[in-house]
């Protein structure tokens, strides 16, 4: 998770904390989901589609 959470910050700028939260409390499904569409997140809400 903490490899995911870096690329999201070097897309994204920073996290929110209800966003980080969201995605530390996501599950193992929605964290390789999300990696899966990594190339696809522009913004927080792009995020909360994958998890």
């Amino acid at each position: 998770m903490q490899i995911l959470m870096a690329q999201l910050k070097k897309i994204l700028g920073k996290l929110t904390p209800e966003l980080t939260l969201r995605i530390e409390l996501s599950n193992e499904e929605e964290l390789n989901n999300l990696a899966l569409h990594i190339t696809d997140i522009h913004s927080e809400k792009d995020v909360l589609k994958y998890i």
